[in-house]
């Protein structure tokens, strides 16, 4: 290969490979989800009974956060046919029964030190009571107003000993940090809507139900764009407290940095065109091929399993086209090029040099023979590689007899065209292809 065409095949894979890679990344909007473990209940915890049916011992309180990129708000959180919003447990979630909300905004500030409501399960927008943004606890820094060791033991307090466990897998305690940051910007998500108004209600509500999954294919959850409380543009989407194994499908729609409104899933489905999947959005991440240059790449991949196993190799999959490559496994339409007037803009010199001569050497490229001919023709096309060519046999006062097409490299079809129906004389033969046209006459005896 000369070093112009090779510099050009290159050329053009950078170009496909920046196309897919900006495919891939395209979920770049969102940058994570993180999940953390904010407390880890003991059996002091599970004493109380003051929130409604007591907290049961080893229940893992989650919070959700999403990372966004700079600029990008959150604007929406959804269920749809194609992609149910599904947040599930394989045990009930924990609800405060005396204080409890369905939306963390919905918590009231002055009871979070109250027995358990700190750990009743919600859904959020970046709050975590009326007055206090949600954040990592690692991010907190004005301490804790949650744990048994900051109350005064009073009965409308959290009693000594509750919420005091320092559990290794919960890291920070919550006698240390809560989580719970003062802003300066109201808590409340600016035109906060859901439709239908009740559709969280049967696993959120301020009871504890015998319900351990919402699966909900007709639910929006929607503000006017929402940004994340710390310079890292983290938004607390839920906080939920549950014995079992948490798992979560999230669907969510993201204003991004330029003004679009962009929809996001946790599950690929074939019927989509307006949604991009990304891995972050589903829990326990489920694994697969996570590298983009690989055939085996799935966008919906959380982790990857080893199963990447076919290196892309882009190219033009058209067998019409000229520069056909039947090596190729990814098919990249814009390579392809069918002659001087349909080459994608590409220089037919360079990626189709055969249909690149001239007009004069195209005449002499083919060579009919016998010339006289008794019973059948055949055609050496010369220079003219893999195209197909249109043949046509005309008596001297222009009537077509004969037409046929045959690929260039077709050499069987090429050795036997057939004129044993032609009466005795001269006739013109004319050969068609994608860039030119000539005319041969012979002599059918």
């Amino acid at each position: 290969m000369n070093n112009i065409f090779s510099g050009f095949i290159k050329s053009i894979f950078i170009l496909a490979a920046a196309a897919m890679a900006a495919s891939a990344t395209a979920q770049n909007d969102i940058e994570a989800l993180s999940v953390e473990i904010y407390y880890i209940s003991d059996a002091n915890d599970a004493t109380d009974t003051d929130g409604g049916p007591p907290l049961t011992e080893g229940s893992v309180t989650y919070r959700l956060f999403l990372k966004l990129a700079p600029g990008a708000q959150l604007k929406a959180l959804y269920g749809s046919a194609n992609h149910p919003l599904i947040i599930s447990s394989t045990e009930p979630f924990f609800n405060n029964e005396q204080r409890g909300r369905t939306f963390g905004h919905q918590v009231q500030n002055q009871f979070l030190n109250r027995n358990t409501v700190a750990l009743d399960s919600w859904i959020s927008f970046g709050a975590a009571s009326n007055q206090l943004f949600g954040v990592p606890k690692s991010l907190d820094t004005d301490g804790s107003i949650v744990g048994g060791a900051s109350s005064d033991g009073g009965s409308e307090s959290i009693p000594a000993g509750m919420l005091v466990n320092n559990d290794p897998m919960a890291e920070i305690p919550l006698t240390e940090s809560d989580g719970l940051m003062l802003g300066g910007a109201p808590v409340a998500p600016p035109g906060f809507t859901v439709i239908p108004a009740n559709a969280f209600d049967p696993i959120f509500r301020d009871a504890t139900s015998t319900e351990n999954t919402f699966n909900n294919t007709g639910v929006v959850m929607q503000t006017s764009g929402v940004f994340g409380f710390d310079s890292e543009n983290r938004i607390l989407m839920a906080q939920l407290t549950t014995k079992g194994d948490l798992a979560f499908e999230l669907n969510v729609e993201i204003i991004n940095a330029d003004g679009d409104v962009v929809k996001y899933v946790a599950v690929e489905n074939v019927e989509d065109t307006q949604e991009t999947v990304n891995s972050f959005l589903r829990y326990p991440p489920q694994c697969g091929c996570t590298d983009s240059d690989y055939l085996e790449f799935s966008p919906s991949a959380g982790c990857d399993d080893g199963s990447c196993q076919t290196l892309i190799q882009f190219g033009c999959l058209d067998p019409e086209a000229c520069n056909y490559n039947p090596e190729a496994n990814f098919n990249i339409p814009s390579l392809c090029c069918f002659g001087p007037e349909n080459c994608n803009g590409l220089d037919i010199n360079i990626v189709c040099p055969s249909l690149s001569i001239n007009e004069g050497e195209i005449e002499n490229t083919f060579v009919v023979f016998p010339n006289p001919t008794r019973d059948f023709l055949a055609l050496n096309p010369g220079n003219i590689q893999n195209q197909k060519i249109v043949i046509l046999i005309s008596d001297l006062a222009g009537n077509t007899l004969y037409q046929n097409e045959i690929w260039s490299n077709d050499e069987a079809a090429l050795k036997k065209i057939d004129v044993n129906i032609l009466a005795q004389g001269m006739y013109a033969m004319q050969i068609i292809g994608d860039s030119f046209s000539v005319a041969k006459i012979f002599v059918k005896m």
